[in-house]
């Protein structure tokens, strides 16, 4: 039995008291008068937790029936740890909570996730199917404060069982079917009850929807009736069931921590016989063929519930079934979840699997359907968890949600204030924030500027050619006006010579050939004339837009000046801006320096840390192997003393065994520790880091310590390894770094 389960063992053993042995009709009453042929519902439906309660009470199993009561429920809206919601058929579902501490209503725990796979050896789908990663988690239900109001505590709820086969027999194909259940539950020998398998995300969507709408409607019921809710509510809105999330999954599967420290980890902590907290066995948390006896004759998985549970108090999360998750399956990418969405996930590794392919972070892929068909496996099952909507209205004593939920609201703006002041608390954030802000004005205003500048270019260009166009033309009307009054002179001295001949002519008797010559060169000159008068016509045409152009701007060259100036006046603008801009960018390379300073300060406290940390790792393991001979050594001596004084020394060997305990568990969080500091410093680059060391040897040096000259060419052994694999190494290489811990304590 393991540590858990004989907690559970022993306080359910305690509650029974007298009530522990009733009729099998009585037992048949209390769980809702129709489970006589079946039995009690919670051998069938918290198998693990009857049967340690039962051993601890001295019940045989035949009897459970007959001799055992299972626990009452405890009240939804309470938020118990332990929530027991009922089902049709006289069925059960059993859920633990698990619950968050966080800072305000939208802070989130960043859970480190997934498994390191290594890069060689390893078929590239392997690779590209799991993975380490980061999810944000948290929970849907409010469940008070802690640290006077300060902090708040939120929580969701998940199965504490896959779904059994009874179970998923009240639902066949969407309806309510007890004939099925019943038969599903008559089959159940002990508490040796199969997980339901053989389904796929369709059927398990569909399932949980079922259920949701039966559980909301048995809710409306009660209430009407005056009794107390059935299930868990957030303000106005009741929960429902769904599959989980991957993250949300694999925190609870976890044990409800998912640090970067255990992000490597394939197995959740356990609790051994005496409470204390433990690295999980595969032997102990997992059902697999290849550590036990077959499965169930026609099963391919065992029975749920028995294995040891994590320190949530859940069940089989590695091994026997793999569990479906709400999310479809998407590949790993080396630095996070990549795009791309295929068939649907599931989670943890089924009992088929070697032992090296399971584990919390396990994940495969399975086609939604081949053939032209639904897939569906007989390794393959899924848990529920219980969530709510996100945001609510508040509700009256009626159960009526009122308009607005001025609380939500103003936990919100707290909200946002807080994220928005987080990131002033980098070195030289602040200033790198102000700095990019007037970056982006300055930007938008030199811009604009520009656009300014030149399309006040284009307009003095256009005026420019319009200004030389007017010139021309005036030009070419001013030659053609010339030549004109040229013209005109020209016709009137060949007139009056004309005239003149004429006269001669008439009174002198002049030779003909004379006045012909001279009429002939009048009238070529009148007609040149007409000529000329006919292209100024169209020359003072030709110059009315630009006179009008000219008139309307009063001076085409002062308007140019001015626009030469107005565009003098934005380069000058711009040359300011660009000023401004080289200055907000040394504002801005200051607080990046800053900044940068910060993170190196905060390196080396890490590696300065990390250091510490392995004298301190090393002080408890003294004091643990100190305690431990003194307690051989008084063990060794209890034969010779008398019978009154053994008792007290016994007493004291048990107080020695207790201080061990936390001196042990005391050296996992301090490795714990060490890992989280190295590995989250390994995410970083090799300069930064080998810089941080370098730092942190010379501070050292300069103080005269060398006690701490081993533990720092440790950590930057570990550190080289970390950085080398960004951060991400595998359990079997971090697990090492134990054991050379351990030789720098015996050699310094």
């Amino acid at each position: 039995m393991s540590g858990l389960r004989a907690i559970i063992a022993a306080a359910a053993a305690a509650a029974l008291g007298a009530a522990a042995v009733v009729p099998a009709a009585a037992a048949a009453t209390a769980a809702g008068g129709g489970e006589a042929a079946a039995g009690i519902w919670c051998r069938i439906d918290d198998p693990a937790a009857t049967a340690d309660a039962a051993a601890a009470a001295g019940i045989n199993v035949r009897e459970i029936d007959a001799r055992f009561t299972c626990p009452a429920a405890a009240p939804a809206l309470s938020l118990p740890d332990e929530l027991i919601l009922p089902m049709p058929c006289d069925r059960r579902m059993v859920f633990r909570k698990v619950t968050f501490t966080l800072a305000h209503i939208l802070d989130n725990v960043e859970a480190h996730l997934g498994m390191v796979v290594p890069q060689q050896g390893v078929q590239p789908t392997v690779q590209a199917t799991n993975g380490a990663w980061t999810a944000p988690v948290s929970g849907g239900f409010s469940d008070g404060t802690d640290d006077g109001g300060r902090l708040i505590r939120r929580a969701f709820y998940i199965g504490k069982y896959e779904v059994t086969a009874p179970q998923y027999a009240v639902f066949t194909g969407g309806a309510v079917t007890c004939a099925d259940a019943q038969t599903a539950a008559a089959g159940v020998k002990a508490t040796r009850v199969q997980p339901a398998t053989r389904v796929n995300w369709l059927d398990a969507v569909n399932f949980a929807d079922a259920y949701s709408q039966w559980l909301l409607q048995e809710d409306a019921g009660m209430r009407a009736k005056g009794k107390p809710a059935l299930l868990p509510w957030e303000e106005s809105a009741p929960g429902f069931v769904r599959l989980p999330t991957e993250a949300e999954w694999e925190f609870a599967a976890r044990g409800g921590h998912a640090g970067a420290a255990t992000q490597n980890a394939a197995l959740p902590d356990m609790r051994d016989a005496t409470g204390r907290v433990v690295p999980g066995r595969l032997d102990q948390i997992a059902s697999l063929r290849d550590s036990q006896s077959p499965p169930p004759r026609g099963e391919a998985v065992y029975p749920v519930g028995r294995r040891a549970p994590n320190l949530l108090g859940l069940y089989d999360v590695v091994g026997n079934a793999d569990e479906i998750m709400l999310d479809l399956f998407r590949p790993m990418r080396p630095d996070a979840p990549g795009g791309q969405i295929g068939g649907f996930l599931v989670k943890g590794g089924n009992a088929s699997d070697a032992a090296d392919r399971v584990g919390v972070g396990a994940r495969r892929e399975v086609p939604l359907y081949l053939d032209g068909r639904p897939l569906r496996s007989a390794e393959t099952g899924f848990r529920l968890v219980i969530s709510a909507p996100v945001f609510m209205a508040k509700r009256d004593d009626n159960w009526r949600p009122l308009s607005g939920n001025p609380d939500l609201d103003e936990q919100l703006r707290r909200a946002f204030a807080l994220i928005d002041r987080r990131g002033s608390d980098v070195p030289g954030a602040a200033d790198q924030a102000r700095a990019m802000d007037e970056l982006r004005r300055l930007q938008e205003q030199s811009a604009a500027d520009r656009k300014a500048a030149e399309a006040a270019q284009q307009r003095a260009d256009a005026l420019q050619a319009e200004l030389e166009q007017a010139k021309a033309a005036q030009a070419r009307l001013g030659a053609l006006t010339a030549e004109h009054a040229r013209a005109r002179d020209e016709i009137a001295g060949l007139k009056a010579a004309l005239d003149r001949a004429q006269a001669e002519g008439a009174g002198r008797a002049q030779s003909d050939a004379r006045l012909a010559a001279l009429q002939a060169t009048y009238d070529q000159a009148v007609e040149r004339n007409r000529a000329l008068q006919a292209e100024l016509s169209r020359a003072q045409a030709a110059a009315a837009p630009q006179a009008q152009t000219a008139a309307a701007t009063a001076d085409p060259g002062a308007r140019l000046a001015g626009l030469e100036a107005d565009y003098r006046q934005v380069l000058a603008r711009n040359a300011e801006i660009t000023g401004s801009l080289d200055g907000v960018r040394r504002q801005l390379t200051a607080a990046s320096v800053e900044a940068e300073r910060g993170a190196r300060d905060v390196r080396r406290e890490r590696v300065r840390s990390a250091a510490l940390t392995i004298s301190a790792i090393n002080m408890t393991e003294r004091m643990i192997r100190s305690a431990t001979g003194l307690a051989d050594r008084a063990r060794a001596n209890l034969g010779g003393l008398p019978a009154a004084d053994r008792a007290a020394a016994e007493a004291n060997l048990a107080e020695i065994a207790r201080r061990i305990a936390v001196l042990e568990d005391t050296n996992r969080a301090q490795f714990r520790f060490y890992l989280g500091v190295v590995l989250s410093l390994g995410r970083g680059t090799a300069e930064g880091v080998a810089d941080a060391v370098a730092a942190v040897r010379a501070d050292l040096a300069a103080q005269g310590v060398v006690v701490l000259d081993q533990a720092v060419a440790l950590v930057e052994r570990h550190l080289g390894a970390a950085v080398q694999a960004g951060g991400a190494l595998p359990e079997a290489v971090t697990e090492r770094w134990r054991d050379d811990i351990t030789a720098v304590g015996r050699t310094s």
